[in-house]
């Protein structure tokens, strides 16, 4: 029972509605936090909108705790106004699958209604946020404030709602594509209806990269939003408040303005964005500014930023760039700071550093024109153009720097051509991660573009190699041992660390979602083992590769980090498989594996069989790639005998921390970043706070 005790004894019946759109690998998190609230539910109801993801086995797993319901893609409001009809609780929750609760939540909402149970009008009950992901601190709502709402929305749809009022007012699919939230509250206000602000109620509500790129969207176009707004509640609306909320909605698309200002915007949308700017006034305070974008963008964004040592080249995802949004405003990278390779830590020594992520992204003809050229070229290549317009667009901030580091095919072979053209000035180490398969792939279709490759790299002043096969290759494809240096990979052992076990354990582990994975093993391993449990921790194409699994294999895609630990955490034994290769060794996953202090499988492939310090035995168990029965020895050996896993695991947490840390890496990552530099005054902060030249 709740600690509110009797004070809250006249609760009404309160359900929980989460709707969901491929939301798989947030969903558990959201659903978890809605059982363990110290004044349960009514019901939680999940409600599908045409997830192509794991959605409905996620939600299976929780059995008679939780109705799931399924719908056709119609869109969230249309979703939200269907469930409407379903809900038994007096009142109820609308909670995004990607947030959420603090465990007295509902507890605290539901004093706000047994407070205002009296009150016919009262009809909604809107939380403060915490945010996490990529932006993190408290949102603290505006008390409720009609006049105010009239503005612009302050209320988040992630709010407790009568549903009977619900009901009869609805919600209206035609904002699925935005505002919905703000046209349904406007409309209770309209109807005589009021709501409460709980400043107590602790809402978690996640930002991440769809979340943003979707708001954005809106922002820049808040008058045409606004417009459709006053339209339909003409009648709520006087004239001198419509020129307010346009205002308003003009301000915010300045803002939104500014905040997506880009190198990689062609001329006619820096055009069309400054014409915003002009009718607001040459006095606007970021008038000049704009012209200064649209007109002579080289020369702004090089105003914008000061000169960096070292400009990152970052293959662009949304994950990184939400780990660099994290760092560049002050924050943590957390547990997946391994896929900024050191950038944040190079900053937190004083290495003056840049990257291609700081800026929004915005589609262009050029960008078109090269996503064109990579569909139909790369095929007959086998490596392409790589994202040429990413590089291109920052070409005038990687030339302020004393080195440019690209750590990923996709933006180094695009630097290495503008450096043949003479365009790229500065220093390129180029960070090889599988560039020999591909090479050998494109020179077997056309033996002359493979030599072109060839001469073209060759003015690369620095290749970094994390596996020591990829490094020994390439100091002899390129017939000069001095330009390479082999970088082994690390890991922070202070975030990857032993963790308690979860009570869901699991015999058989397996991470990962490179292409030099051989799951077809532990596929075959299960079928002959129906005993074991194994769990396949991946992603969407593997899961259409390996088609039909056998029952005692589990399949999860997209598993937020927190949540693999805690697989990783409750697993008997690690298995990575993965097929002979210079790059790739499951490294990453290996050596976050080992931190955990897990006893570990690993295929004895050239990209980890030396440099590493592995030892078949003592710190890791050798498996032979390919081979299904060294797979099978391996895995069951470790699973006979418990004493024998905890010591290999010890084992393991020892070796990483000895020979394996992040730190060490970062050094050696300085180093060999420093012999690149040109005027040889390239200086790095030791590793113990003295300092060190570049070589």
């Amino acid at each position: 029972m709740s600690k509110a005790g009797n004070s809250l004894s006249a609760i009404p019946p309160l359900s929980v509605v989460i709707p969901t759109y491929n939301y798989a690998r947030f969903l558990p998190q959201a659903i978890e936090s809605v059982l363990a609230q110290t004044v349960p539910p009514l019901e939680i109801l999940v409600a599908d909108d045409g997830s192509t993801d794991d959605t409905a086995e996620i939600v299976s797993r929780y059995g008679n705790a939780v109705k799931y319901r399924r719908f056709d893609h119609i869109g969230v409001y249309a979703v939200r106004q269907a469930m409407l009809a379903e809900i038994r609780g007096d009142w109820f929750l609308n909670l995004d699958a990607d947030n959420w609760l603090e465990p007295d939540f509902l507890e605290k909402m539901a004093a706000v209604i047994v407070a205002n149970g009296n009150d016919d009008r009262f009809a909604f009950a809107y939380p403060d946020m915490e945010l996490f992901g990529e932006s993190a601190g408290r949102v603290e709502r505006p008390e409720f404030d009609v006049q105010r709402l009239k503005t612009g929305n302050y209320i988040d749809m992630n709010s407790v709602i009568r549903t009977g009022v619900a009901r009869r007012v609805g919600f209206d699919p035609a904002f699925n594509s935005g505002q919905g939230d703000y046209d349904f509250f406007l409309t209770l206000v309209e109807n005589g209806y009021r709501g409460v602000r709980v400043p107590e109620a602790l809402l978690h509500y996640r930002v991440h990269g769809g979340s943003i790129s979707q708001g954005v969207g809106r922002k820049r176009n808040q008058r045409k939003i606004m417009g459709r707004i006053v339209r339909k509640h003409r009648n709520f609306f006087r004239p001198e408040e419509v020129r307010e909320a346009l205002a308003a909605a003009d301000n915010r698309t300045l803002v939104a303005l500014i905040g997506s200002r880009s190198p990689f915007a062609g001329f006619g949308r820096r055009l069309a964005d400054w014409t915003r700017f002009a009718r607001a006034g040459w006095r606007h305070a970021e008038f000049l500014k704009q012209t200064a974008y649209c007109f002579c963008p080289g020369r702004f964004f090089r105003s914008a930023t000061a000169p960096a040592n070292v400009f990152y080249l970052f293959r662009d995802t949304p994950d990184r760039r939400n780990l660099v949004r994290r760092v560049v405003q002050g924050g943590e990278s957390g547990r997946g700071g391994g896929q900024l390779f050191g950038f944040e830590e190079m900053g937190k020594k004083g290495i003056p550093v840049d990257c291609n992520l700081r800026f929004p992204r915005t589609s262009s003809m050029w960008e078109g024109i090269c996503e064109w050229g990579n569909r139909h070229y790369s095929p007959k290549d086998g490596l392409g153009w790589g994202d040429l317009p990413g590089v291109w667009a920052h070409l005038g901030q990687m030339n302020r720097a004393k080195v440019v580091l690209a750590t990923s095919d996709n933006t180094a072979l695009p630097a290495a051509r503008l450096k043949e053209r003479g365009l790229l000035r500065v220093p390129l180490v180029y960070v090889s991660i599988g560039f020999p398969e591909r090479w050998m792939a494109a020179a077997g279709k056309n033996p002359a573009r493979g030599e072109r490759y060839r001469k073209r790299l060759s003015r690369v002043e620095r290749f970094v190699a994390y596996g020591h096969a990829e490094a020994e290759w390439l100091r002899q494809w390129l017939g000069d041992e001095a330009k390479v240096c082999f970088v082994p990979f690390g890991v922070d052992a202070e975030k990857w660390h032993p963790v308690e076990a979860a009570a869901d354990t699991v015999d058989v582990l397996a991470i990962g979602s490179d292409p030099m994975r051989d799951f077809g093993l532990l596929v075959d391993y299960a079928r002959r083992h129906p005993r074991a449990s194994l769990c396949l921790a991946t992603g969407p194409e593997w899961a259409a590769d390996l088609g039909t699994l056998p029952p005692n294999i589990r399949l999860k895609i997209h598993v937020p980090i927190e949540e693999l630990m805690q697989l990783i955490a409750g697993a008997k034994v690690i298995a990575l498989p993965v097929k002979e290769n210079t790059y790739s060794g499951a490294t990453t996953t290996l050596l976050q594996c080992m931190a955990m202090g897990k006893a570990v499988a690993v295929s004895r492939v050239g990209a980890i069989r030396e440099g590493y310090g592995l030892e078949d035995g003592v710190n890791i168990r050798w498996m032979e790639p390919g081979s299904r029965e060294s797979l099978e020895a391996a895995v069951d050996d470790l699973l006979a005998d418990g004493a024998r896993r905890e010591k290999l695991g010890k084992a393991a947490r020892m070796h990483v921390e000895a020979h394996l840390g992040w730190d060490r890496y970062i050094q050696k990552m300085a180093e060999a970043i420093g012999d690149a530099a040109a005027d040889g005054s390239f200086v790095f902060a030791g590793a113990h706070g003295g300092k060190q030249e570049g070589r």
